[in-house]
């Protein structure tokens, strides 16, 4: 017996030595085998994640560089950081009236995409001739689809910050033409949406209010008379020009008025002419008594339909080197640009300070006067109020108080914004009817945090105020809330 004991002493290692690939095969297969389906479902995520962002956007560029194939690259990279290679992304987009799901004449239209990708990972134990294993590298693939419904027209107002701190450099550029350049391409999304949409569910629309510590308005445009009507004491600014035009003194009979010409950076540039003589009102939509602010008759008159004919509305004040003024809502997008690309802040310096509350005020005006039942009003600044005060207007109304104590008042003691909402809540439609309507309001704050203004969060909801670095993210959020508005995702 012992003899035979002595016999197998070592066939158990040799027994264990023989089964070491047998045991790291299953090893490898397990680790290397679990990882491949952890990754598959990561690039499913990042599919699904990468369909519904597509079709925010809307983009009909589905080329290898365009927009659509970019966004989806880069929803790839960051869900599967330790992928090896992309090897191929696919985007498609299908209308409503290609898709079986989609019924004619019902409000349950859509347009889909579809994004699929195949991705290549390095295994972690490829194996040899002696153990098994997946080799040098694994493909998963993965897809996603999304779609938007139709539901509704919005009205977009943007009350921008045209305040003299609007020259400053921010990021490599001026502020205010960087604030141009997004609120030109809001235009073109609004555009673009309008052709994808069914013209039975509205037409989208745009308009603007700038404003520092006033607003200006083309005369005759609104409830401002005829600026060459000797009875109507009020100072004004050729919209083309640096020149100001004093109405208290007619101009002359002349069709033809010169004026100083500038460039768009307030350089000097050749003269030019206004033919039809367009001038522009500076317009404080605060009620004074004297030397006291009347927040409440300030709001009944925003709800009477905007501020009254009379010195109050089209004032003098030292920033006539500014050229801005309100665009009603509009869905000619292109005239729109047009106008907007020859907008400027006053360019001397200690003019142009920044008063939020005739933002909102100006562009409740214009938000008044739209047909679609969503409304959507956005405040675009990149500074609190000014802490002082500016006469705009008669020099006896000046209240001892400054801007930001003004917008504290308006929207803590007075609720501003709930008197903006309810004022909006109704319409009047493109059939003459009265229609309830859904308003929101945000607030989105560059170079600076909003939040430190907290007469904002009351106004607009601690939700809706929004800090932008730089100005794609002021223009992805604008169009993420007008997204939420035009359609929802599924």
């Amino acid at each position: 017996m012992q003899c035979s004991l002595q016999k197998q002493n070592g066939h158990a290692a040799i027994l264990f030595a023989m089964m070491i690939p047998v045991f790291f095969g299953l090893f490898t297969l397990g680790s290397d085998g679990a990882r491949i389906m952890q990754s598959k479902a990561r690039l499913g995520d990042a599919m699904e994640a990468a369909s519904l962002a597509v079709t925010a956007h809307a983009s009909t560029d589905n080329s290898a560089d365009g927009v659509n194939q970019t966004i989806a690259r880069n929803y790839i990279e960051y869900y599967a950081t330790d992928l090896k290679e992309i090897e191929s992304v696919t985007v498609s987009r299908r209308d409503c009236d290609t898709a079986s799901e989609c019924v004619p004449g019902e409000d349950m239209k859509f347009f889909q995409y579809d994004v699929s990708a195949s991705v290549q990972f390095d295994t972690w134990f490829p194996g040899n001739d002696a153990i098994v294993g997946f080799g040098d590298n694994f493909n998963v693939g993965a897809a996603g689809r999304a779609r938007k419904y139709q539901s509704h027209a919005i009205d977009v107002v943007l009350a921008a910050d045209f305040s003299g701190s609007m020259r400053n450099n921010w990021n490599g550029s001026v502020r205010y033409l960087g604030l141009i350049d997004v609120v030109n391409s809001v235009a073109d999304e609004l555009a673009h949406f309008n052709q994808l949409f069914d013209p039975g569910v509205g037409v989208n629309t745009i308009g603007i209010s700038p404003y520092d510590h006033y607003n200006r308005v083309v005369i005759g445009s609104d409830k401002i008379e005829n600026p060459f009507d000797a009875t109507l004491h009020c100072d004004t600014t050729m919209v083309k020009g640096s020149h100001q035009v004093n109405s208290h003194s007619p101009p002359t009979t002349s069709k033809m008025l010169r004026i100083p010409g500038t460039d768009n950076t307030g350089n000097k540039a050749a003269d030019v002419y206004d033919e039809d003589r367009i001038v522009l009102g500076r317009v404080d939509n605060l009620v004074y008594s004297g030397t006291n602010l009347q927040y409440g008759k300030t709001l009944d008159q925003m709800k009477a339909g905007g501020v009254d004919v009379s010195t109050e509305y089209c004032n003098r004040d030292n920033t006539e080197l500014a050229r801005f003024y309100d665009i009603p809502l509009t869905n000619d997008f292109e005239s729109f640009k047009s106008q907007l690309n020859t907008f400027r802040p006053d360019h001397a310096s200690g003019r142009g300070y920044t008063a939020s509350f005739q933002g909102f005020l100006g562009g409740t005006r214009l938000l008044k006067r739209g047909i679609n039942s969503r409304k959507l009003l956005i405040l675009l600044s990149d500074g609190q109020d000014t802490g002082s005060y500016s006469s705009i207007g008669n020099g006896s109304n000046t209240p001892n108080t400054g801007f930001k104590t003004i917008a504290t008042n308006l929207t803590n003691s007075h609720k501003m914004c709930d008197e903006i909402r309810s004022y909006l809540s109704t319409y009047t439609a493109a059939d003459g009817s009265t229609q309830q309507a859904q308003v929101e309001l945000a607030v989105i704050g560059f170079t600076y945090n909003p939040s430190d203004h907290p007469a904002l969060e009351t106004c607009v909801g601690k939700d809706n105020v929004f800090k932008a670095e730089n100005k794609e993210e002021i223009l992805a959020q604008i169009l993420s809330l007008i997204a939420e508005e035009i359609g929802r995702l599924k």
